[in-house]
């Protein structure tokens, strides 16, 4: 498949299917689609278009064999009411789908990797901390490059243009949002319950704004800060020379993001689990949750107990 028209459809799309049990979902963010959020456009002769899943797929990428898929979902300047939950949805059904003569879904790769860029990575954590029990027997890698967990301070500043156009998914990434912050709890859960025993990540975030020039603001701001990128998995890498947009373009596979994901790839086959190993994980979360329902049901006889003295 061609990356030249890939935003003339608007749903998923395989651009990589092989025999590998390695599924690589590319999930782009806000205002952006598959192929504009992955696309770096040579403007001189010393550069050239480059599509980063071609990057990954090349024979020198420093990635191993994998399948990818491209994400796409509703996310126009026009998108109004269409929030942050109906994204989750249709992106949930995207990788549960079997496409066509493929007859084949990301749920059928017992290893899966997400790449996310922006509020591609609270979607995908949204997807997790719904949909946990089809990813137990999964081993999944997040790279969460420049999303706002926390929220963005950028949203913030342009909260009154978006509520002129009723953008909801732009009034989701302000750093006071509810849903953002129930959503981060969640995920913080998720992690400690062990809930999806095999899941590991990283996190990275850009060093400067898109608008380069004499105005103090502009050259202190960014849109997603190093404290709101970094939540989950340790250490936030900060990527040199890099805005909100161009830190998931690679220009080559000398750039630091796809560096990140070469090094990411590397621990994520490392930490490639023998099937008994897959098997203690799965009976340790289990044993997890049934501790979790334990002490909800023992809090709840307390409130009871109390309620009747």
């Amino acid at each position: 498949m061609d990356w030249e028209d890939l935003d003339e459809r608007p749903h998923g799309d395989w651009y990589e299917l092989n025999d590998s049990d390695t599924v690589i979902v590319f999930v782009h963010g806000l205002h952006s689609s598959k192929k504009r959020a992955w696309f770096f456009e040579g403007r001189t002769k010393q550069s050239k278009d480059v599509f980063w899943p071609d990057l990954v797929r090349s024979a020198n990428s420093g990635i191993g064999k994998a399948s990818i898929f491209l994400v796409n979902y509703y996310t126009g300047i026009d998108a109004g009411l269409y929030d942050i939950g109906h994204c989750v949805t249709s992106i949930f059904n995207q990788i549960e789908m079997k496409y066509g003569d493929i007859n084949k879904s990301i749920f059928d790769f017992n290893r899966i990797i997400f790449v996310c860029h922006s509020m591609g990575g609270i979607i995908i954590r949204s997807i997790l901390c719904k949909n946990w029990d089809k990813f137990t027997e999964k081993q999944v890698g997040l790279l969460l490059i420049a999303s706002p967990s926390r929220g963005s301070e950028m949203a913030n500043k342009f909260a009154y243009i978006e509520s002129i156009f009723g953008h909801r998914q732009a009034q989701q990434l302000q750093s006071s949002s509810e849903f953002l912050a129930m959503l981060h709890k969640d995920f913080k859960d998720l992690i400690n319950d062990k809930k999806i025993p095999l899941l590991t990540g990283k996190e990275t975030c850009e060093n400067k704004f898109y608008i380069k020039g004499k105005i103090p603001w502009f050259n202190k701001a960014v849109v997603v800060s190093e404290e709101s990128a970094g939540q989950y998995f340790g250490r936030v890498e900060m990527i040199p020379d890099t805005d909100h947009a161009s830190i998931a373009k690679p220009d080559s596979v000398k750039h630091q993001t796809h560096i990140i994901l070469q090094q990411f790839w590397q621990k994520f086959e490392a930490q490639k689990p023998d099937l008994p190993q897959a098997q203690y994980t799965r009976l340790q979360s289990r044993i997890g949750e049934a501790k979790k329902i334990s002490r909800n049901i023992e809090d709840f006889e307390k409130e009871i107990n109390g309620g009747n003295s």
